[in-house]
């Protein structure tokens, strides 16, 4: 009889690996957002404090684009502290990460066009353009998303 499994302890064995393996993603995921913190920390201080004075428009585009990094990176922060507090995933903050990264992109193709006329007219209102419109799909997709989960509950 000693040779028959013990279905009880097999249950017992698997059921502490299981919570063995979400406190290793609960570590994970919290070290994981530590360290974005910290590269968003690390964003707000690469700021390029000497173009304040020698060239304004340039130190804008430059805190523009820090700063619009560090909010990408903070809402993934909230993403992965949603998930700790309910151990599921949504993709809307993923959405709204997109989106903030397109503005992004728009704000710095048109600073940088404002600036130092890098792209030829007719491409610069192409990327623009391109831009618009992925973003648009994606502003569209976060509104549906929302939609249907206020729909489910």
């Amino acid at each position: 009889m000693s040779d028959l499994r013990n279905p009880w302890r097999e249950h017992m064995v698997r059921v502490s690996i299981v919570r063995i393996l979400m406190v290793a993603e609960d570590v994970l995921y919290s070290l994981l957002a530590l360290v974005l913190v910290a590269a968003s920390i690390a964003q707000l201080i690469g700021i390029d404090w000497s173009l304040l004075r020698a060239s304004p428009g340039r130190f804008l585009v430059s805190v523009l684009d820090h700063a619009l990094v560090v909010l990408m990176l903070m809402e993934l922060v909230h993403t992965l502290l949603l998930f700790l507090r309910s151990h599921s995933f949504t993709f809307q903050p993923f959405l709204t990460v997109g989106i903030v990264a397109g503005v992004r992109q728009m704000l710095l193709l048109t600073a940088q066009q404002a600036i130092q006329q890098a792209l030829p007219p007719a491409t610069f209102i192409a990327e623009l353009l391109a831009t618009a419109g992925i973003i648009m799909v994606l502003v569209l997709a976060h509104r549906w998303s929302v939609k249907d989960r206020r729909r489910d509950t």
